[in-house]
Formats: C-alpha cells, sequence, structure tokens
C-alpha cells in the first residue's frame, strides 16, 4: 500500500509537470490506479487551471495600461500629419491588442485618424481628456473579471471631468471602453 501512494507522489509531482513541457505526442500514461490521462488531457488541465489564476488588476498595471494607451494614440507624425511609424488603421490597431480590446481601440483610431492612399495621418486636434495618474481613482469590481476604473478629474484644457474605463481579463487585462462625462 506505501508504494501505491509513493507511485501516485511521483506522477503527481514529477511526471505530470514534466508532461506539460515535452512536445504533444499523443503520449498515454498509466496511473498507479489504471486511470490513463493522455499528455493532451494532463496538459490542458495544467494550462486551464493556469488560466484560471487571474491576478487582480494593481494601481501600477493600470497607470502603465492608461499610459501605454495614450503612447500609442499620440503618433509621431512627419510633414502634413504624416503617421511616420504605421500605413495604415488596421496596423495602428493591432498595435493597442495588449492594451486595449479592438473595438475599443477602432473607436479612438477612428476619431483621431485617417487613413489615405499614402498613408495614415493624424488629425490635428487635443487629446482626449484622460486618467490623470497623479489623481486618485476608484476602482470598482463589475464582475469576476471585469473592473471600472473612475476618475474625477479637472484641466485646463477639458474644465471638470469624470472619466470612467472598464478594464476586462481576458489571457490580461485590457481597457475594453472608456466613457466621459
Amino acid at each position: 500500500m506505501r508504494n501505491h501512494h509513493v507511485t501516485k507522489w511521483i506522477i503527481t509531482v514529477i511526471v505530470l509537470p514534466l508532461l506539460f513541457f515535452m512536445p504533444k505526442t499523443g503520449l498515454t500514461m498509466a496511473v498507479a490506479s489504471n486511470e490513463q490521462y493522455t499528455y493532451a488531457e494532463a496538459a490542458s488541465s495544467t494550462v486551464n487551471k493556469d488560466q484560471s489564476k487571474q491576478q487582480p488588476i494593481t494601481k501600477e498595471e493600470i497607470i502603465a495600461k492608461t499610459n501605454k494607451f495614450m503612447d500609442l494614440l499620440v503618433q509621431d507624425t512627419g510633414n502634413n500629419y504624416k503617421v511616420t511609424n504605421f500605413k495604415t488603421k488596421e496596423a495602428l490597431i493591432k498595435a493597442f491588442d495588449q492594451v486595449a480590446s479592438k473595438e475599443t481601440a477602432e473607436k479612438f483610431i477612428d476619431m483621431y485618424y485617417d487613413e489615405e492612399d499614402d498613408g495614415l495621418y493624424i488629425i490635428p486636434t487635443e487629446t482626449p481628456a484622460w486618467l490623470d495618474e497623479n489623481n486618485d481613482f476608484n476602482v470598482i469590481q463589475l464582475q469576476k473579471n471585469q473592473v471600472k476604473v473612475v476618475q474625477h478629474s479637472r484641466s485646463a484644457l477639458h474644465g471638470v471631468y469624470s472619466i470612467e474605463i472598464d478594464f476586462t481579463y481576458d489571457d490580461g487585462w485590457r481597457i475594453t471602453n472608456v466613457d466621459y462625462s
């Protein structure tokens, strides 16, 4: 009986973690209790457990994601406001992938950029009111994988405003909606 427990321990602690890093070969392994697991089942079980380990969003991550969003929105331009680093709206939208949902990025890019035959042009205007990392903000849990960041702020350009930024977790936190009032 003792050997049975030792065998299960070896399989659980040593063999299963190794299977996660092995190439997928359709390998089947037998466990001491005569249960069988394929490599794909063991690996997907491990992956699913890892994916469910969503980390709460931190103040630092909120600031980093909102700053990166604004850095991407305000592109370097050359003559006549032609964007130097991207040729199409679609290419710029893809650059937002780790920061914002495609729908959110499209909304802002459609508002601030024109795409012509010869490239992408920024529309000369002021940047939108945005999260001020030097002011306090509230984080409200909406769902298990969604939070709303709310900040009431004031700027010389925008006056008094409130901004609400939704972040949704899907293999990482991303901005999924922005509202102003």
